[in-house]
């Protein structure tokens, strides 16, 4: 993709109708050369790009640079949550490949029994084809409604570990914290209890909705009057 900038530009062109590169105008920029060197004036001076170039090699390649990185380091975990729980995952791959379910009891000793699991991923792949149950959410689900707790285990506990992994792509667009919330840049100066109050009032807002304000006002009014009876 990092010689599609062409065709990614065409494609974006057709879809907004017109597209111009706006830059601000910079001084161009001289390198610092010694004055004995061969580099000549105008060699010292600096590349200048023209607005497509600089958009290309300054977005467009880091852009699609950080998406590859992303993706390897991603890849490398997918590749071994797979090959952990291939014998859940793979179908008929358990009566092939006996040593699978060693390998998985070998990385959660404490959860998985080495001696039991082999059988029970035998019997349960069974199961699981005969009703047409071949993804793992399917299968707990399976097992839910069977009631099969039980009588499988060590299946259950490696269905749940595998679907609660936190492998997803998905990310949190706000944040759970209620300061990093309430304290933005407008808030900056202000002192711990009133921070304290405003954390206090967004965590309580249930409760906060309940709550008569002009009795509230009334109170505050009252005490913050400079009226005085002469």
């Amino acid at each position: 993709m990092r010689d599609r900038h062409v065709e990614f530009e065409e494609r974006a062109k057709q879809l907004s109708g017109n597209m111009n590169y706006k830059t601000p105008l910079q001084r161009q920029r001289k390198r610092n050369t010694i004055f004995d060197s061969d580099v000549s004036n105008s060699q010292s001076e600096g590349v200048v790009l023209i607005d497509a170039d600089k958009f290309r090699a300054n977005t467009f390649l880091v852009i699609i640079d950080r998406l590859i990185a992303a993706l390897k380091q991603r890849i490398v975990a997918y590749q071994t949550v797979y090959d952990r729980f291939r014998a859940l995952l793979v179908a008929d791959a358990i009566n092939s490949q006996p040593e699978l379910a060693k390998r998985l009891a070998e990385y959660y000793p404490k959860d998985l029994s080495t001696d039991l699991l082999y059988g029970e991923l035998v019997q349960w792949s069974s199961f699981a084809k005969l009703r047409k149950c071949h993804s793992p959410l399917a299968q707990i689900s399976l097992l839910h409604e069977n009631e099969l707790y039980s009588t499988f285990p060590n299946v259950s506990v490696t269905l749940r570990m595998y679907l609660t992994l936190m492998i997803t792509n998905c990310s949190g667009e706000r944040s759970f914290s209620k300061m990093a919330l309430i304290k933005n840049k407008k808030r900056a100066t202000r002192t711990d209890p009133r921070l304290c109050a405003l954390s206090l009032l967004s965590i309580e807002s249930e409760l906060l909705r309940q709550l008569n304000f002009s009795d509230i006002i009334e109170t505050f009014a009252s005490a913050k009057a400079r009226k005085c009876h002469i």
